[in-house]
């Protein structure tokens, strides 16, 4: 059984995020889940935020799966090329919340 935990950093300081993943990489856990759904695209200080915590959680070899909609495609300029793009922002999964049209 594979073992997973999420993260919210639109709830908490970067620090706090550090903290808690230092704090439960201890334990078997291989997948972090993490909500994009809340992060503000023309916030330059909450991407860079978003990428710190994708970045550490990579660096403790977790597996970063991030829930996606519509609108977070558009906004990201995503269209055609979701996985690529995915990839390249250090995703190794994406869930769909919502239907694609």
């Amino acid at each position: 059984m594979n073992l997973g935990f999420s993260l919210y950093p639109d709830q908490h300081s970067l620090e706090e995020m550090t903290a808690y993943i230092q704090r439960l990489t201890q334990y078997p856990f291989q997948r972090v889940f993490l909500s994009l759904l809340q992060m503000d695209v023309r916030d330059d200080a909450m991407m860079e935020k978003y990428q710190a915590i994708i970045e550490l959680c990579r660096s403790k070899h977790l597996l970063v799966i991030a829930d996606i909609n519509q609108n977070l495609i558009d906004q990201l300029n995503w269209q055609g090329q979701i996985v690529g793009n995915g990839k390249a922002f250090g995703l190794d999964g994406l869930r769909l919340d919502e239907p694609l049209f």
